[in-house]
């Protein structure tokens, strides 16, 4: 195990081999027996994040494991394809191209040009980069592994002048016109030759996420696949909370051909998730595609364990690895979470670094989310017709806790408020702004105090003080936790076989005499 982590350790590191680095490594490896064997892990094993953690590892390892085998390795490179993307890679191609997010709007540049406008008047419409926007999206010249492997074949497809249909890329969609080719004068069978298998690796790496892609679509359907926008409202906004009524806990989220998953549903499923995870779901785009991706992975790990792979050794051996490493991120985590940094030092510390302690702006906001632009609009009007904005939150605003308190979300950090701290910190008090984005829904806002930034005193920053000390100190902090666990044992090193011991780069492991 020694041996095969030292060569996983050279391999990540770039170093080179050397006795500083085999000490440090066989080193690392007895602080982990300590924290594994020797000290009380009870509270990390039965915490249930970690639990989570663990099995979401475990997910991961056997998903990988199912595309390695049903999806990359059966994927090939013949060798007319191999022959081709090497004249390719020989010959220089100039095109120029016009870019849109979506289909729609690529057809819709297309037939503006098919109708007479110019690469030159359309790349000033659609590009935002200055260079693109004032060359006609001029690219210069590029060659095959350069660009998109999509664009690249419709690029290589056209004569000097041509102009490609609209082109799906990772992107989104290009249009492409090629204005010259400058091929290579003279191809050998002996360049070919030489440059065959890094080509062919190419194209085998080129080819994975659309064999994905082909691969997911046979296992599942989007068109089966329907959201219903009043649950997944409800769902965003109770995603923190735990007292959702039970009359709402049965509206309906979304639905896959005829198995339909309530609020209740799709929460027991995310609390199942890790928090890590969680916590990328902030508005409903995000939540919509959380719902898609546990469906999918469910279904996946369904056939993967049909087919046993998550018994295979590779797996075994990868969750394996997962666990220790989780183990040690865990526990890394509780040390610093126990450790008690001593007030002198706290206090020094604090000194130190006065100046960056000071007290957040705050703000205190009143809210209205609808789920609409139309209807935030329509309340706007009202608003400004002299109807009362508590009355108006009370009875449309979706988010429940600031609605029973008539839109009244009280004095916060203005950090809370995400992309919106700007605009409410800049808008007049007392009066209504928006409707603005927030999360997928539409708000109208209140503001009715804002408070500015000032010194903060020892006792009222000692809290952040204390993160701030450990993660600025939290190896020091760890040294201290595992020279106390040192003092319950005896730990040994064999000096002589690390230091004697050679690797042998031809074989898997160390040389047959030592």
């Amino acid at each position: 195990s020694y041996l095969k982590r030292y060569r996983e350790y050279l391999f990540t590191s770039a170093m080179k081999d050397n006795l500083v680095t085999r000490r440090q490594v066989a080193q690392n490896m007895a602080h982990e027996l300590l924290l594994k064997y020797y000290d009380d892990n009870s509270a990390l094993e039965n915490d249930p994040e970690y639990k989570k953690e663990l099995e979401w590892a475990k997910n991961q390892m056997i998903l990988g494991y199912l595309k390695d085998q049903e999806v990359y390795a059966r994927i090939t490179a013949d060798e007319r394809e191999v022959r081709r993307a090497f004249a390719r890679s020989k010959e220089k191609i100039a095109a120029r191209h016009l870019y849109a997010p979506t289909r729609e709007e690529a057809e819709r540049l297309y037939t503006a040009l098919k109708q007479g406008a110019s690469f030159e008047e359309l790349a000033r419409k659609t590009f935002t980069d200055s260079i693109l926007k004032s060359n006609g999206g001029y690219l210069g010249y590029f060659s095959w592994g350069d660009m998109d492997p999509a664009f690249e074949d419709s690029a290589y497809s056209l004569r000097p002048g041509e102009i490609s249909r609209p082109v799906k890329t990772a992107q989104g969609y290009s249009i492409i016109k090629v204005e010259d080719r400058k091929p290579a004068p003279l191809l050998t069978e002996t360049q070919y030759l030489n440059a065959r298998r890094g080509i062919e690796r190419i194209l085998r790496i080129n080819k994975k996420r659309p064999a994905e892609q082909a691969f997911l679509k046979q296992r599942f359907d989007e068109e089966k696949l329907n959201f219903y926008d009043e649950g997944l409202s409800r769902l965003v906004g109770r995603l923190s909370a735990r007292d959702e009524e039970r009359r709402e806990a049965h509206d309906t989220v979304a639905a896959y051909g005829e198995r339909v998953f309530t609020l209740a549903d799709i929460r027991k499923e995310l609390e199942r998730v890790p928090q890590s995870v969680q916590a990328a779901i902030v508005d409903i785009p995000s939540l919509k595609a959380a719902i898609k991706g546990l469906l999918i992975q469910k279904a996946l790990l369904d056939e993967a364990r049909e087919k046993g792979y998550d018994e295979a050794p590779l797996v075994r051996e990868k969750v394996e690895t997962a666990r220790n490493n989780l183990f040690l991120k865990f526990k890394f985590n509780q040390v610093l979470r126990a450790y008690t940094v001593p007030d002198s030092a706290l206090k020094a510390y604090y000194l130190d670094h006065k100046d960056e302690f000071k007290s957040p702006r705050k703000l205190e906001v009143s809210e209205i989310l609808v789920d609409s632009e139309d209807k935030a609009l329509e309340l706007k009007a009202r608003l400004m017709a002299g109807e009362d904005f508590g009355k108006l939150a009370r009875e449309h605003s979706l988010r429940r806790w600031s609605a029973e308190r008539g839109g009244r979300m009280g004095l916060s950090d203005w950090g809370r408020f995400g992309l919106l701290r700007g605009k409410l910190w800049k808008a007049p008090l007392n009066k209504v702004v928006g409707p603005w984005q927030a999360r997928g829904l539409f708000g109208l806002f209140k503001v009715t105090r804002r408070i500015k930034p000032g010194p903060q005193s020892y006792k009222a920053v000692k809290e952040e003080l204390i993160q701030r000390y450990k993660k600025e100190y939290e190896w020091k902090i760890m040294f201290i936790y595992l020279n106390n666990l040192y003092k319950k044992t005896k730990i040994s090193y064999n000096n002589d076989l690390i230091k004697s011991f050679v690797l042998d780069e031809t074989i898997d492991g160390i040389s047959k005499e030592h």
